[in-house]
């Protein structure tokens, strides 16, 4: 090999490296407390520009325009025997309870909320050894999401908006208790794929869409109750 050669494949090599470091310095450097997760979803949100502080009047501005899907109807499937039978096209979906056998870790309790009608979701409320989830089951499908708490459908049907009081898990430099925010779209397959979340010191109150991008929010500060006022755009 020429000297000009060796030198061309050595600044190759050189450069790769260098990449290779600055490409494991920008995924460290991504903060865990703002995560932004590109969903396969090519038509779904590939990024939040994250929360913004608004008045009061804002938030009320837009206020009444939201109408929440949501049919609560938590009498129409009934625990029996322990067992949560749910309905789908694809066959039913059988979710079966634990007192706490062998222990209380192993304690898991089902419980039918109702149904998210232009999403295609039944809702089951999962309650677990210091744990809380809502499931998810898609009625063609059968296909299960687990997902923090109750959603909030976009009005074109294709996000849902979550969160959850979460009083244990403890994030780097962000004690418990925080707010856990979650941000989802709904894929094609009825699939739900992770968009954005978020912990805050905050506890949230209320949130409605305000449109199909954007998401407000009424929070209080936890050590007095001042009220707060968000908006998520993405």
């Amino acid at each position: 090999m020429s000297l000009l050669a060796l030198a061309a494949y050595f600044f190759f090599l050189t450069a790769c490296t260098q990449d290779s470091r600055m490409a494991d310095m920008r995924t460290d450097s991504v903060s865990t407390l703002d995560t932004v997760v590109p969903p396969d979803n090519p038509k779904a949100a590939t990024a939040a520009t994250g929360l913004t502080a608004i008045s009061a009047a804002a938030y009320l501005q837009d206020r009444n325009s939201y109408r929440d899907p949501f049919q609560k109807d938590s009498l129409r499937f009934a625990v029996q025997d322990g067992r949560l039978s749910i309905p789908t096209s694809s066959g039913p979906v059988i979710f079966t309870d634990n007192a706490g056998v062998p222990h209380d870790e192993n304690e898991k309790y089902h419980r039918y909320l109702g149904l998210l009608k232009p999403a295609g979701k039944h809702l089951v409320s999962l309650q677990e050894y210091e744990e809380h989830a809502i499931l998810l089951i898609d009625k063609r499908s059968g296909i299960i999401d687990t997902i923090a708490g109750i959603p909030l459908l976009s009005p074109d049907n294709r996000h849902i908006f979550t969160s959850q009081l979460n009083g244990y898990e403890t994030y780097p430099d962000l004690p418990p208790p925080t707010e856990d925010l979650e941000l989802w779209s709904i894929g094609s397959s009825g699939k739900l794929q992770p968009v954005w979340s978020k912990p805050c010191k905050w506890i949230m109150k209320e949130a409605y869409w305000r449109n199909n991008r954007s998401v407000n929010i009424k929070a209080e500060k936890e050590e007095n109750g001042t009220p707060l006022y968000w908006q998520l755009n993405f």
